[in-house]
């Protein structure tokens, strides 16, 4: 099953964000809590956290692409599933 890392909102103003940190590669073991990416809007960059534990997949997105908030930007899949990826 794969979870979908989502754009979070920031602030009431900002409606997009930019991808400015992609550290994970497919394969690598992502806990509850773990880092997944950093998002820069025009005030400040956040880490975006990944809420359930699993094996990252995939980026839906590449470094400095801008990203409407609510959009899906990483894929996280549940850890039996990572050898049929």
């Amino acid at each position: 099953m794969e979870y979908k890392i989502l754009m979070p909102t920031v602030s009431a103003k900002a409606k997009k964000g930019t991808l400015c940190f992609a550290p994970l590669k497919k394969g690598d073991k992502v806990s509850k809590g773990d880092t997944v990416a950093e998002i820069e809007t025009e005030k400040v960059v956040v880490a975006v956290e990944s809420e359930k534990s699993g094996v990252f997949d995939r980026y839906l997105c590449e470094e400095g692409d801008e990203v409407e908030v609510g959009k899906a930007i990483a894929v996280v899949t549940e850890a039996e599933n990572a050898k049929e990826n």
